[in-house]
């Protein structure tokens, strides 16, 4: 669940989410 968008392949205000992004299957 992206909270806001990708920049330069960073969540950015997605604190917590972005591992989530990087590693979806922890």
């Amino acid at each position: 669940m992206q909270n806001q968008l990708l920049i330069n392949g960073e969540l950015v205000a997605g604190e917590g989410e972005k591992q989530a992004v990087y590693n979806p299957a922890t």
